[in-house]
Parts: structure tokens; sequence; C-alpha cells
């Protein structure tokens, strides 16, 4: 039985500065390519029956690092939480300008919209269905299926997992490059492990076999 792999994607540019980041299109730091290359060193191109992705460069670049250039495919319902005219905004600019609305969001995090955006509930009803059918098909096969996601869409699909209310999905930290291991059992999802990232297995593990910074194929 396979599982469900869903991994954040790599560290972005300017990933230091505190910002609203949903559907502006950063991309990748060089720390960031690295970590998807660590994974994508260490499982190699034949670990996934199938690899997918949001249309977002950061999880399309992260993707294709970890399939070592194989096939991905690209899942628009999966992209982050649209935040509206908050977009890209950073977090202080937005506290001296509007903190009635700022205060509003973290009274009600699940159902807060931003102007012209979406709530964190938007969102779960967007991703979790999609999520779910990819799970069964990783259920069906003998290989792992992997979707690189994103912040909000990762933490509102693993507390649905967990049967964990709405209003805690800010109590799961997702690091960049981050995997989590789902799998069906009996009909349930279960998680096996979560927010493991390479820096965390970097002194755990052996060196891959093949010349660093090369996928085997």
């Amino acid at each position: 039985m396979g599982e469900l792999w869903l991994m954040r994607h790599g560290r972005v540019e300017m990933w230091h500065v505190k910002r609203f980041l949903g559907r502006t299109d950063v991309a990748l730091d060089d720390h960031g390519r690295d970590q998807a290359r660590w994974w994508g060193e260490r499982l190699g191109p034949g670990h996934f029956e199938s690899v997918w992705c949001t249309p977002l460069v950061r999880s399309r670049e992260t993707a294709s690092l970890v399939a070592c250039g194989g096939n991905v495919d690209v899942a628009p319902e999966l992209a982050e939480i649209d935040l509206g005219e908050w977009d890209g905004m950073f977090m202080d600019e937005l506290k001296r300008f509007d903190p009635e609305s700022f205060d509003a969001r973290g009274r009600d995090i699940v159902n807060f919209r931003p102007p012209h955006g979406e709530s964190f509930a938007d969102l779960a009803r967007r991703v979790i269905p999609c999520l779910e059918e990819l799970l069964s098909r990783a259920a069906s096969s003998e290989r792992n299926h992997l979707v690189v996601g994103h912040l909000g869409v990762n933490r509102v699909f693993l507390a649905h997992v967990l049967g964990m209310e709405p209003g805690n999905l800010m109590r799961i930290e997702q690091g960049y490059a981050c995997m989590n291991r789902i799998r069906l059992h009996s009909g349930s999802p279960r998680l096996m492990s979560a927010n493991i990232t390479p820096e965390v297995l970097t002194d755990i593990l052996p060196p891959p076999a093949r010349t660093p910074g090369q996928c085997q194929r």
C-alpha cells in the first residue's frame, strides 16, 4: 500500500521577511533549491508513482527537483490560499494601516476573509477533496504519491487528517521542504510522520550513494 507524501516547497526568496504570502509568485532561493535536491538525491525518480505540484513557481520548482526532472502534474485546486488585497503585504505594514482587520483575523482565523480573498475555511473546502482523492489513489497503488504544497494547504489538510478543531491549525508547524507521510488504514487516514526536513535528517542519514547534485536515473 502506497502513502501520500505531502511536502512543503523549499525556502523562498526573502523568506526572513514577515509578509502575507499566498498567490504572490516568489521563487526558491539557493538554499530552497538545495533542500529540494537533497530529497531528490535520496529518493530518486522511481520512489513516487506520481508527483503533483501547484501552479505557483515555488511548488513547481521544488517538485521538479525532487522528481529529478521526471514528470510532474499540476493541480490548480492545491494553490496556496488567496489572500486578496493582503497578498504580498508586510505584516507590520498591515498592523499600522488596518489594525482592526489584523486583529479580526486573529480572533477568527478560520472564517476571516481579507478583501477579495479566501478564508481558511474556503481553502479547506477547495483542497481537502483533491488531497483525499490523491490519498485514495496512493492507497490502491504499490508506490507513494508526492504532493508539493504550501504552508496553508498543508495545515488545513493535516488538521483534517488529525480531526483537529480548524481553529487550531496554526499549531501545526511546517518547515520549508518538510515531508509529511499519510496512509489510509481501514478507510481512515493516519499521519505516519510530520514536518521532517532535510535539516532534521542530515545528521542521521548516510550520504547518498551517488555524486551530490546529481539524480540517479
